[in-house]
């Protein structure tokens, strides 16, 4: 290793210790507020661990919540938990090692540890760093397959992004962006149709094991793709509008995040040209939210576009640095306030 290439692995991991303190100390922040069981007890949390003491022959998968959701998430869970005997600090650690993932990958593209600093406080990243939820994982997946793909190293762009499809199902438009740059912009290789392969066919056999249904966890999204009504899609903005000003606030907090997504869309189109990651990736997300969750695209707004918003870092990255204390400043108590809003109206649900 010569003296440069030590120098710069001495700043990186200089770089990834303040963002692991910062990550903890919010961590900590909740975690005294929010007991880790009560914190991971209820909806996909609940579900995703369940799946997680199957897979360690701890539990079954016979009745319960809607089971569609992707293997990926609850293995790294069942690992962590073989290891501490405790599926709240499997799950906590799980998320904590992702979310760090995520900040470090956001410094790598941006070359800003601000602007890993700023990604921390976009609302709802708390919610679900913290949770056990398949968001971080993939979003960490998503950023690493960008990182190769921008260095043209198309083969582990493709492996990573066909891992990704086994944590969120946003991960087979990933692998689709990927393909098309592959196309465009290398010989075609046999070796890239491999990885995707051994994914599908993870997923096939996962739901052979776990439903005795290869094609479960398709079926299950096909069939919600296509139950959709006019009524469906408008239901859940009436009745957060009559839910007084928590409920407008998340309507304005939702159509602010689609300007943004837009603005994300155009600046990047602008900046980076149509065959480019950064682009083609944020018209992809913003094409599977509304396939694969016609019904609940206004909700899944909330938090999906979490995985649009590193490029909107690298899109806005003078801008942002230009009025870094400004962004901050709005951001910081905007995120903590949407953090809390989430948890006490999810307990008073679940709990009350």
């Amino acid at each position: 290793m010569n003296p440069s290439s030590s120098e710069d692995l001495r700043n990186n991991l200089g770089w990834l210790g303040i963002l692991a303190a910062i990550q903890f100390a919010m961590l900590m922040l909740f975690v005294a507020w929010i007991p880790l069981p009560r914190m991971y007890s209820w909806a996909d949390s609940a579900e995703y661990q369940r799946i997680a003491l199957f897979i360690v022959g701890r539990g079954g998968l016979a009745q319960g919540y809607p089971q569609f959701f992707p293997p990926g998430e609850p293995f790294v869970v069942s690992i962590f938990y073989l290891l501490f005997g405790n599926i709240s600090y499997a799950s906590l650690v799980t998320n904590f090692l992702f979310g760090l993932g995520c900040l470090f990958a956001v410094r790598s593209l941006t070359q800003s540890t601000r602007l890993s600093v700023l990604f921390m406080f976009i609302p709802y990243w708390f919610i679900l760093s913290f949770s056990t939820l398949g968001d971080a994982s993939f979003i960490f997946l998503e950023l690493v397959a960008a990182w190769f793909a921008i260095k043209h190293r198309w083969l582990e762009s493709v492996v990573v992004g066909s891992l990704s499809m086994l944590f969120r199902p946003e991960g087979l438009f990933l692998i689709a962006v990927i393909g098309v740059l592959a196309l465009k912009r290398a010989r075609f290789e046999k070796k890239f149709l491999v990885p995707p392969a051994v994914a599908i066919l993870a997923l096939l056999t996962w739901g052979l094991v776990a439903f005795n249904n290869p094609f479960t966890y398709f079926a299950v999204y096909a069939t919600h793709r296509t139950s959709v009504s006019v009524g469906g899609l408008i239901q859940p903005w009436m009745q957060d509008y009559a839910m007084g000003l928590v409920g407008k606030g998340k309507i304005a907090y939702v159509v602010a995040t689609l300007i943004v997504s837009i603005g994300t869309l155009t600046r990047c189109f602008r900046r980076f040209g149509l065959f480019h990651f950064f682009f083609l990736e944020t018209f992809a997300l913003t094409l599977a939210h509304t396939i694969l969750s016609p019904g609940q695209i206004y909700p899944d707004m909330v938090k999906s576009y979490l995985q649009i918003a590193p490029f909107t870092l690298i899109a806005f990255k003078e801008v942002l640095l230009r009025r870094f204390i400004v962004v901050l400043a709005f951001l910081v108590p905007l995120s903590l306030f949407v953090a809390v809003v989430f948890w006490t109206v999810t307990f008073s649900v679940h709990f009350i």
